[in-house]
């Protein structure tokens, strides 16, 4: 039991120890404004292929599954 609690103790006294030691830091730059100006993230074919994937597989699984209830 005692060993328990000095385990707690020293857990707490590292995070607060580590808390403390990352408040000292000063503020991270601000980041870089992006050029040209509309900063979009493009939507390109790998991306469409996963999520139609995604969904094809989680229709499968409910079809699997609406089937083996009746």
């Amino acid at each position: 039991m005692k060993n328990k609690i000095k385990g707690y103790f020293l857990v707490l006294c590292a995070v607060l120890c580590a808390t403390a030691a990352f408040s000292q830091l000063p503020p991270p730059p601000p980041p870089p404004p992006c050029w040209p100006p509309p900063c979009n993230v493009p939507v390109n074919n790998g991306s469409i292929i996963l999520i139609t994937g995604g969904f094809l597989l989680g229709a499968l699984a409910f079809y699997k599954s609406w089937k083996k209830s009746l």
